[in-house]
């Protein structure tokens, strides 16, 4: 297994959504709700927002606009709220058992640290955040489902005719959350 494919399958029982190994938003505009798209090498490609006019730049730069009988959805309800850099997020097999820190003065001041870590498997995940994250949430899931029921074959059509892509039903994601933070750090392990 690859390293964005250890680090998505042992963080998705976070339940924080899809873990992406390569979460630069500086690449492409950051994910927002009703983001339509499909993970590649641990990285988020977005094919549109389902959200947005076609003439928003979500959906027109770079991009292939939206699909043909593009029908605007509404983001309803949204929960925001933050995410401790405190508590990081790890496999369930990885337990927590030290932290360390170091703070030397001089012409600028460092703070350097870490955390120890032990493990009851041989392949394990952890993502720890630098700063606070900020946790936005649609909640009214009920109304998501019904869209995607109704339009995920016409977005598959687009993704792979407009895009040129290859995708499945499986391959989509459509997005009703998301966290972000200026600064983490991610790793994986896997060994015996």
């Amino acid at each position: 297994m690859t390293a964005q494919e250890i680090y998505a399958e042992r963080l998705l029982h976070a339940k924080r959504g899809q873990p992406l190994w390569n979460a630069d938003p500086y690449e492409d505009l950051p994910v927002e709700i009703a983001d339509v798209g499909y993970v590649r090498d641990g990285t988020w490609i977005r094919l549109f927002n389902a959200s947005k006019p076609k003439e928003d730049p979500y959906n027109s730069v770079l991009r292939p606009g939206v699909p043909t009988n593009h029908e605007r959805l509404f983001t309803g309800t949204i929960k925001r709220s933050r995410l401790s850099k405190s508590s990081p997020f790890m496999s369930k097999e990885v337990k927590r058992i030290g932290i360390h820190g170091d703070i030397s003065a001089g012409p600028v001041i460092e703070f350097g640290g870490g955390f120890t870590f032990e493990s009851s498997k041989a392949t394990g995940a952890i993502l720890t955040l630098g700063d606070d994250a900020d946790s936005v949430d649609a909640l009214d899931i009920g109304y998501f489902i019904s869209a995607i029921q109704k339009h995920s074959q016409e977005w598959l059509k687009f993704a792979n005719k407009s895009h040129r892509r290859e995708l499945t039903l499986w391959d989509m994601i459509f997005v009703t959350g998301y966290d972000r933070t200026s600064s983490w750090a991610a790793a994986v392990f896997s060994g015996s």
